[in-house]
């Protein structure tokens, strides 16, 4: 099994951006999903005011998901791949 593939019951994953400013956490399951961009995705990208680093992404198809950057992650071993 890949170490980088988080187990169904490690469900929680912490992260910000880089200058602290914006920090988040999120409890669940991990989820793949994979998406192509063009002018057909409509995407909104969140970043902090302060140092613009992006940490969020939301798809407009998928309203009720939102993806976060893996390399703001506290520990961006454990990201989904």
């Amino acid at each position: 099994m890949n170490d980088q593939i988080i187990r169904e019951e490690e469900t929680r994953w912490e992260g910000g951006c880089a200058c602290g400013e914006v920090r988040y956490q999120y409890v669940g399951k991990p989820r793949n999903s994979a998406t192509r961009g063009g002018s057909a995705m409509h995407m909104k990208r969140g970043a902090c005011p302060t140092c613009g680093c992006p940490v969020n992404v939301e798809i407009e198809r998928i309203p009720k998901v939102v993806g976060m950057i893996a390399s703001n992650l506290d520990d961006p071993s454990r990201s989904v791949v």
